[in-house]
Order: structure tokens, then C-alpha cells, then sequence
């Protein structure tokens, strides 16, 4: 909850109260209430009507008419009190400017609502540094009449990241402008710039997903409107798994100390096809039981906690993942920081020697900031905490359907889940044939009886 402070303001009587908002040295908010109170009524150690102006056992109406008011004020200004602190505490993204804003309009919408002007209008901003600012504010409030839960801090972070991308490319850009020549400079921007066709798509979309949103108050172009945008484009990435050779090495090497534990880590990680997050969240107090004996745990995804499941799934735990438990009687490996566990992923994998030649790409330091270079590297270079979820799509994927690989990793779009199947085309499509070959021997019918 957050620490807020009541005082009064000014030279005549009744005086104002003002409330103070300082969470440190560079953040200060102060802000009139809808309060007034006479400096001899107030108390500055409880910051309320003094409570001991209350008359006990009071007998006639003006006392009892007195203690009823000091009981309503005091009643009030708690209430208002825990509203901006619930109000502050879900909006701690914004600067001390753009709280005083939302806190101003918040008190007027609710405190003085009969002095509201009936024609004024808020407007969605045109210019896009604004737009995406107005967009985080407005996105990070519930609204269950919707079923629409507030956007996560990550999310936030990305549409800033977006913002400073966009701001490097035209500070002055009007969200009305957006159209396919805009689109056509941006790509070439982004192109010299050296961003990835993986990242270009993502800043697309979330244009386009902005100028949908400012459609109801500007006249957005239909060209943005009508963009065709490639969900899965290219990934420069491909190829990085982990296959059973290399499983079977990780497992049997004769590691100690922090290397044993990122390595069961990561083995842990390549048989639920958990997310990094996910993974160094488990406790064994999850973990339950069916009567076949077949333990399971729970898991609380952190991408999918605002979603209508509230990102809960419950993960088969293999008796792979119960094996490297028992090294440490039933437990899960010491949890790590993970820019330590990917550190120690490249210096595991390297032990492992896995040094063959990769095409792929990696982030490196450029003239225009970090960026992914496609090039030849050596395979453990390219480890990242990734590769287990990478690796349980691409292995396991070999071997069940589509749907039952989506209950695994919890993707709802088909399209995503490909995403992590690192196999090469040629090998997929070949297994595909071989499931339709299995189709047909289902069938008791043979491709030879078909002549």
C-alpha cells in the first residue's frame, strides 16, 4: 500500500487538505483533496479530526450531531485514502507528472463529479510517443466487464521498447501518417539498422495493433488497416536443439558443484518444456499424484498469469526428471539467476564438446547497438536457456500429435509451437509422409495394394 501523507494548506479558515506522495528523493506528489477542515479540528499526528473532540455518552442532539460529523469525516478521508493508494500501486510505471494527471482526473471523476464539464472530451494522442503512453495507462487497468485483465510489466516494457525504436525513426511521427509508404521506409530503416525479420514483425504488429485501437477517435488509413503481416517469419536461429546423442552425453558427464546443477537444469527443462521462469519457480510442494502412480506439479506460468487460466498447468513429471530429483532425495536443483544459468549453459555445453560449426546467429555490440549477426559459430556459443523448450518441441514433437504437443508447452496457436521445432524442413516433411504411410497400415491397407 502506499505511504501517503495528509496536511493542511493555506492562510483562512476552513483550511484545504493536501495529500503528499514521496517514495524517494527524485519522486514528489502533492495534490488537493476534496477536504476542508478547521486547523483547530485537526489532529497532525493521525491526520484527521482530532477523534478526541468525540463527547462520550453524548446526550443531546448538538454533541451527538458533532461526533456523528468528526466519525463521517474521518470515515471519509480513510476511504479516499486507500483509493489513491490502490490507485498509485497500479500505475507505479508512470512518472511523478503523469501520476499527478491520472490522480487529478481520478479525484475529479470521483469526488467532484457535479463539477465535471458534460462536454468534455478525452482524445486518444495522435503522436505516437504519446499514443503508446496512453495505451500502457489505459491497458493496465481490469476490466472484468470485459474479462480483459491489465497488461504485464513485460508486456509494458515492450511497447517502450517500441516507443524509443519508433522515436530513433521519426520523433515526430502522427499516428494518422502510419500508412504503406511509411511501412516501406520503416522496413528499410529497419533493414539498415540490422534488426532481425523476427523483430521487425513483432514492431509491425504492434503498430498496427495501435492504430486499431486509435481508430475511434482519428482517421487511420485502411492501408495499415489491411497489413498482411508474417506470423513466423524465417528464424535465423534454426537448427539448435539438443537430439538424444547429445541428451545421453549431458547425462552420464561427470560434473560437480554448479556445473551438476545447471545441467540437471537443463535436462529437467528438455522434459517439461518449461519456460526459464517456470522452471526455477518449481516446488515440490506441487507436485501431486495420481493412483497409477504418475506424478505431476504445478505450475504457475508468469506470460500467461492475466490470462482466463490465470496461467496455471499442471507438467507430467517423467521418471527423467524424478531420477535427477532423487540426487538430491526428492528435491529440485539450487535455483540460479538466469544470465548465470545461461552463462553456465556455454561453458556446460563446451565441456560436453558440442563445438561443431553452426549457421546461425548471435548478439553482438554494432555501431547501432546489439544486434543479432548471422554468421558460423560453434554449437555451445549459441546455448541459451532456450534450448530446452526447443529441444522438447523439436524431440518429443517427432512422436506425438500437434494437440497433445500444445497441452505440453501450453501454446494456444499451432503457428507458435512450430516456432520451436528446430528440425529442417526436408526431415519434416518426410515425417510427415511417414504419418501418412502409419495412416495407411492403420487401415490394414499397404501403398503396394493401391498399384
Amino acid at each position: 500500500m502506499a505511504n501517503i501523507i495528509f496536511y493542511l494548506r493555506g492562510t483562512k479558515e476552513p483550511k484545504k487538505v493536501y495529500l503528499r506522495y514521496r517514495p524517494n528523493r527524485d519522486f514528489n506528489l502533492s495534490i488537493n483533496t476534496p477536504f476542508v477542515i478547521h486547523s483547530e479540528n485537526w489532529d497532525d499526528t493521525t491526520k484527521q479530526w482530532d477523534h478526541s473532540q468525540i463527547v462520550k455518552g453524548a446526550k443531546t442532539i448538538e454533541t451527538k450531531k458533532q461526533n456523528a460529523e468528526i466519525l463521517d469525516f474521518n470515515k471519509r478521508i480513510e476511504t479516499f485514502k486507500l483509493d489513491i493508494s490502490n490507485q498509485i500501486d497500479n500505475n507505479l510505471n508512470l512518472t511523478a507528472p503523469q501520476l499527478k494527471e491520472h490522480l487529478k482526473d481520478f479525484i475529479l471523476k470521483h469526488y467532484f463529479a457535479h463539477k465535471l464539464e458534460t462536454k468534455k472530451k478525452y482524445t486518444i494522442p495522435d503522436k505516437l510517443d504519446a499514443l503508446i503512453d496512453y495505451y500502457i495507462q489505459f491497458r493496465s487497468v481490469e476490466d472484468k466487464t470485459q474479462g480483459k485483465k491489465p497488461i504485464s510489466a513485460n508486456t509494458i516494457k515492450k511497447y517502450r521498447g517500441l516507443k524509443s525504436t519508433l522515436m530513433k525513426f521519426n520523433k515526430n511521427l502522427i499516428v494518422t501518417d502510419i500508412n504503406n509508404i511509411f511501412r516501406n521506409k520503416l522496413v528499410k530503416w529497419f533493414n539498415e539498422q540490422g534488426y532481425t525479420a523476427q523483430t521487425q514483425t513483432k514492431y509491425l504488429k504492434d503498430i498496427k495493433m495501435l492504430c486499431r485501437f486509435a481508430e475511434t477517435e482519428h482517421n487511420i488509413s485502411k492501408d495499415v488497416l489491411a497489413w498482411k503481416i508474417d506470423r513466423n517469419p524465417d528464424n535465423v536461429t534454426k537448427g539448435l536443439y539438443l537430439n538424444f546423442d547429445k541428451l545421453a552425453i549431458l547425462e552420464t558427464l561427470d560434473l560437480t558443484g554448479s556445473l551438476d546443477e545447471v545441467r540437471d537444469w537443463l535436462l529437467i527443462s528438455c522434459y517439461t518444456a518449461l519456460r526459464v521462469s517456470e522452471l526455477f519457480s518449481l516446488d515440490t510442494a506441487n507436485i501431486v499424484e495420481d493412483p497409477n502412480g504418475r506424478k505431476f506439479i504445478k505450475v504457475i506460468e508468469k506470460k500467461n498469469r492475466n490470462t482466463k487460466d490465470k496461467g496455471i498447468k499442471y507438467t507430467a513429471l517423467l521418471p527423467k526428471v524424478v531420477d535427477i530429483m532423487s540426487k538430491r532425495g526428492g528435491k529440485f536443483p539450487k535455483v540460479i539467476s538466469e544470465p548465470y544459468y545461461n552463462r553456465q549453459l556455454k561453458k556446460l555445453c563446451k565441456i560436453a564438446g558440442f563445438d561443431e560449426v553452426v549457421q546461425s546467429a548471435k548478439i553482438e555490440a554494432t555501431e547501432n547497438g546489439n544486434r543479432r549477426i548471422e554468421g558460423e559459430y560453434p554449437f555451445y556459443e549459441l546455448v541459451t536457456s532456450h534450448i530446452g523448450r526447443q529441444t522438447s518441441v523439436t524431440l518429443f514433437g517427432q512422436f506425438m500429435d500437434t494437440e497433445t504437443m500444445q497441452m505440453m508447452t501450453n501454446h494456444h496457436d499451432k503457428t507458435l509451437l512450430e516456432h520451436y521445432n528446430k528440425i529442417d524442413i526436408d526431415t519434416k516433411q518426410l515425417q510427415k509422409a511417414k504419418k501418412v504411410y502409419e495412416a495407411f497400415k492403420n487401415m490394414n491397407i499397404t501403398p503396394e495394394q493401391l498399384n
